[in-house]
């Protein structure tokens, strides 16, 4: 019995490290509804992405509160400050057995390549389709072209551009005392 416990440990490390390495590569979406009449949240759904396989899992939620809500609602998620972020407006039917339809739009973070921020949901509520989840990924920003700044008018008329100045028009208050000096202080007279 006591050369079983050994394994027992060994197996419950490799169960455990295993689980930790997954919720490193999941990405979990939790969805909630926000009512017009209340600024409470209900919990819709939660989406369970994999990064590396792009396989996905949907939990819809158990609340009683989400189950029996009929009406319209916005549908959303909560960024990490816990403000509510609404992608889309919808009607709730209150019926569980309908198979709902989610499609999320994933935009890159800031910090890599990991696409972790929801920029869109697509919501459909359709009978004949099975639940099911699309998880669509943003394209990169690609090149901003240049363009040049906006004409400002003066009198309805477009300003010409500053004459540029020559040498001597910048620097006649340096060049003027010196050229007066030489004419005061002679050309040196004759030596003898």
């Amino acid at each position: 019995m006591s050369s079983l416990l050994p394994l027992k440990l060994v197996a419950l490390l490799i169960l455990s490290l295993a689980a930790v390495m997954a919720s490193e590569n999941t990405l979990s979406i939790p969805l909630y509804l926000r009512t017009f009449e209340s600024s409470a949240l209900l919990p819709k759904a939660l989406i369970q992405y994999d990064t590396r396989s792009h396989q996905t899992q949907l939990i819809l939620s158990n609340e009683p509160r989400t189950a029996s809500f009929e009406g319209d609602a916005c549908l959303g998620v909560e960024n990490e400050a816990g403000e509510f972020k609404c992608l889309q407006l919808i009607k709730a039917t209150g019926a569980s057995s309908i198979p709902e339809s989610f499609i999320l739009q994933l935009s890159p973070s800031l910090t890599g390549d990991l696409f972790q921020d929801v920029a869109g949901i697509n919501y459909s509520i359709d009978p004949s389709l099975t639940e099911s989840v699309a998880v669509v990924k943003s394209a990169p920003k690609g090149p901003v072209p240049e363009v040049k700044e906006q004409i400002k008018l003066v009198d309805n008329k477009i300003p010409e551009p500053p004459v540029e100045k020559s040498f001597i028009q910048k620097y006649w208050m340096y060049i003027l005392p010196v050229a007066l000096m030489l004419l005061v202080s002679g050309g040196g007279g004759e030596q003898q």
